[in-house]
């Protein structure tokens, strides 16, 4: 688990030991949080790119559309 922020709300950025192919990132809204989660879901083919950055990326893409 590691702390972080997107779009200047706290963030931590994990993953599961059960899902060891994914990444989370969830962030603080009013309501509660936000969760992004990017994962591989197929084993064919190459793997480019880290799933932790991705999901990161898309929640800082996100976050301007959702409610604070």
């Amino acid at each position: 688990m590691r702390d972080t922020t997107v779009a200047d709300r706290p963030a931590l950025t994990f993953r599961e030991k059960n899902d060891p192919d994914g990444c989370f990132v969830a962030f603080a809204a009013e309501q509660g949080m936000f969760e992004v989660r990017v994962s591989w879901i197929s084993n064919e083919g190459p793997r480019i790119g880290d799933v932790c950055e991705m999901a990161s990326k898309y929640a800082a893409s996100l976050a301007p559309h959702l409610p604070k």
